[in-house]
């Protein structure tokens, strides 16, 4: 049976995997969090890994098998991620393919100077947050989280969307952010 590596976001990335399970192939995905792990649910042919992976670690899970390919399937701005499976991938020798969800912020130069501002890090914008008064809505997850709350330096500002496991309010816990101002 051929064996399809895939790194997996929550929607695109289950839709992906069942397609490919449906069709005979054999699919080891690797999500970052226990609700991504949730979210894949139990499908024939198809082995889930949860945590998030460095490339060393990256090569090593493509060692265990003779995979055809890698598929990227991550969220459109993990872009870090995505270049070390890049990365991983071409150290390893695999093809990669990566799946671009469709989505107006394509573009920026469509948003530029409109109706939203384009930072090239989360501490860029956190500091330029910082300067400026009110309630700040965050939706950029976890992951990211105490660098905002740090640099902005009062949690009484913050309000955040995370994904509903329990590392996603492990992490909003250990950046001092009040429940009542968690959307999970």
């Amino acid at each position: 049976m051929d064996s399809i590596f895939i790194f997996s976001g929550t929607t695109e990335g289950r839709e992906l995997t069942t397609q490919l399970a449906e069709r005979g192939y054999d699919c080891t995905v690797s999500v970052a969090t226990e609700y991504g792990c949730e979210v894949m649910g139990v499908q024939e042919g198809v082995s889930v890994r949860t945590g998030r992976l460095n490339r060393e670690q990256m090569c090593m899970n493509f060692r265990q098998k003779s995979y055809l390919c890698v598929i990227d399937v991550t969220h459109p701005f993990a872009g870090v991620v995505s270049d070390e499976i890049k990365r991983a991938c071409e150290q390893e020798g695999l093809p990669y393919l990566r799946f671009c969800r469709p989505t107006e912020w394509e573009s920026e130069e469509k948003i530029k100077g409109k109706h939203a501002l384009s930072f090239d890090t989360a501490w860029e914008a956190a500091t330029w947050l910082k300067e400026k008064e009110g309630k700040i809505l965050l939706t950029t997850g976890s992951k990211d989280l105490s660098l905002f709350a740090g640099v902005i330096a009062d949690p009484s500002r913050l309000y955040v969307r995370v994904l509903p496991g329990v590392e996603s309010l492990q992490a909003c816990e250990k950046a001092g952010i009040p429940k009542p101002q968690i959307i999970a």
